[in-house]
Formats: structure tokens, C-alpha cells, sequence
């Protein structure tokens, strides 16, 4: 007589590439129930055993709190500074997320916008759809012999390097947790490890890939930003808590040559009220650099797998709590 086998809930919130509804392994069966918003009206939140989101889902007490049977949450995300992580360890949560799934495409975004920064492709596209022939003062420049610095050179910042090499750059980084088996990798390639302060003097580009601590907060601020070179072209695809705003703004209104491409911001969505929105050295876009298509497949992909895998009570990979 076969026993019955044991059901695990789960939920899913926002974007999500689901197959199936319903997954079985030999031990146990997984029941997905997705909504694109949290809605807890049409659901009851205690009956779920995991939960599977991305960063605008925000793990705090007072969401935390309708889910009383909640044993693991999966983040689809490299971040993870939207789940209170505290929390998640006094209510015994286990808490993992999905990092090398998003890392190819907020590189190519990263490298995206700063080709869109040299050769003035927002202005000079809008120039010829409005029939304004070639523009002397957008004239644009090469990429070849300038230096990039690269602040965290981790999966995204290392495919970062790798794409400023084949672009004829010279590259710097600043990463302090860099491992030996990083250090043994990195030895094939021909970059420069640097400190903060000399990496700053010295990029004609730089792009920011950390995650949000106190260590990486205002990283750029009013003690250290004349540091840059007067055309130094800033690329955020990051947490936007690396820098204070006010000096980099300040940094900007002084140096026309300067320019900024942000995709991460400290209130999202913003709002009219955006010092950034308007201004014509500035580059913005709305938190893309993991919304492709490819990302959130294999994001998905992932999350199922390590829900799999916990339920299994096997050893999982990326755990944070």
C-alpha cells in the first residue's frame, strides 16, 4: 500500500516563469500558487510552507506575520536588502537567494549604459528621429586606452573586467573580499587591485557592484568625490546607498563633462521630485538590470531547485539565513 506522500505549499510573488503548477518527487509534491501582487485577501497565507520573490516584495514584521507555517523563503535576486534577515533568524526562517542567475544580464546592462554615456546614444537618437543631422557637440569618443575602475569585482564586476579588456581598456579594482581562488583566476587577466582613493583618481569610467552594508554605504560622498577626474563617467547598477546624492549632484553641476547612469535608486519608483530625473548629464532607468527575459527563467529555474532541495533536507547553496 503506497503511503501518502507529504504536500509542501508554496507561494510565488511577482514575475515568475512556473511550468507547472504542481511538482512531484519521490518523497514529497510541491503546490505553487502565483500572484503577480500580493494579494492576502485571496489566499491563506498560514498554509504556506515556502515562498518564493524578487526585491520589490519586502520581508518585514508586519508581512512576516500572516505567515505562521513559513519555513524557507527564496529571493530571485542577488541582492537581499529588501528581506529583514533578523527576523526571518528569530522565526527560524531559512532564507537563500538566487545570485549567478541575474549576473550576465545586469553586466550586459551595466556595459550598456556606459557605451550609451560615450557615445551620446540617448541625445543622438533622439536627434535623428527628429531629422537633426550629426550634431557637433555630441561628437562621441572611443573606448580603447581609457582606464575603467571597477568598485566589487564579484560575478558581475568580474564579467565587467572582462568585457573593458576586450574593449582595449585599462582596468583597476577595489574589492577587499577578493579569495584565493578569485586572486588565482584573476592572475590570467590584466587588471590592476588597487585602493579606494587611488582607483578614484585615476578611472576615466567607473562601475559600482556591491551590495548594500555599512561598509559600501555613501561610499562616494563629499570627502572623497573631487577625487574623480573632471570627465570621470559613473555607471550604478548596483544599491543606490553607495553614494550621497547631494556631492555626487553637487559633482555633476560643477563638471559638464561629467556624466551619471543610475539604474538603481533610493526611493522606487521615484517621483517629479527626483534630483536626477531631469538633469542633462544623467542616465536613468527603472531597475532593469535583472528584467530580461533569460534572468528570469533561470532565476525561476533556480528557486525551484533550492526549494527542491530544502525539502529534501538536502545541502543547499547560497543560503544567507
Amino acid at each position: 500500500m503506497n503511503s501518502i506522500k507529504k504536500n509542501f505549499n508554496v507561494l510565488v510573488l511577482e514575475n515568475f516563469v512556473l511550468d507547472s503548477n504542481k511538482i512531484e518527487t519521490n518523497d514529497f509534491a510541491l503546490s505553487f500558487t502565483h500572484q503577480l501582487e500580493y494579494d492576502k485577501t485571496k489566499i491563506n497565507t498560514n498554509s504556506f510552507d515556502a515562498l518564493i520573490i524578487r526585491s520589490k516584495t519586502k520581508i518585514e514584521s508586519e508581512f512576516l506575520n500572516h505567515f505562521k507555517n513559513l519555513k524557507v523563503i527564496i529571493s530571485c535576486t542577488s541582492g537581499y536588502d529588501h528581506i529583514d534577515l533578523n527576523l526571518c533568524k528569530t522565526a527560524d526562517i531559512k532564507v537563500f537567494h538566487t545570485p549567478d542567475s541575474n549576473a550576465d544580464s545586469a553586466a550586459e546592462l551595466t556595459w550598456s549604459l556606459l557605451l550609451a554615456q560615450i557615445k551620446n546614444l540617448p541625445a543622438n537618437i533622439m536627434n535623428a528621429h527628429t531629422l537633426r543631422w550629426r550634431q557637433e557637440n555630441l561628437r562621441s569618443h572611443t573606448l580603447a586606452d581609457k582606464t575603467l575602475g571597477i568598485i566589487g569585482l564579484g560575478r558581475i564586476g568580474h564579467r565587467i573586467a572582462k568585457y573593458a579588456l576586450a574593449f582595449q581598456m585599462k582596468v583597476l579594482y577595489y574589492d577587499p573580499y577578493v579569495d584565493h581562488e578569485q586572486k588565482a583566476h584573476l592572475n590570467n587577466l590584466n587588471l590592476t587591485k588597487t585602493n579606494f582613493e587611488t582607483l578614484l583618481k585615476n578611472s576615466d569610467f567607473l562601475t559600482f557592484h556591491v551590495p548594500k552594508t555599512s561598509e559600501t554605504s555613501e561610499m562616494l560622498n563629499f570627502n572623497n568625490i573631487n577625487l574623480l577626474k573632471t570627465h570621470c563617467r559613473i555607471v550604478n547598477t548596483s544599491r543606490a546607498s553607495v553614494f550621497n546624492n547631494q556631492a555626487l549632484l553637487n559633482f555633476l553641476n560643477l563638471n559638464s563633462d561629467a556624466k551619471l547612469s543610475l539604474d538603481v535608486h533610493i526611493k522606487e519608483p521615484f517621483t517629479n521630485t527626483y534630483e536626477f530625473l531631469n538633469h542633462s548629464q544623467v542616465q536613468l532607468t527603472a531597475h532593469i538590470g535583472a528584467h530580461t527575459y533569460e534572468a528570469i527563467q533561470l532565476s525561476s529555474q533556480e528557486a525551484v531547485k533550492k526549494i527542491i532541495t530544502f525539502f529534501s533536507n538536502q545541502k543547499n547553496t547560497d543560503q544567507i539565513v
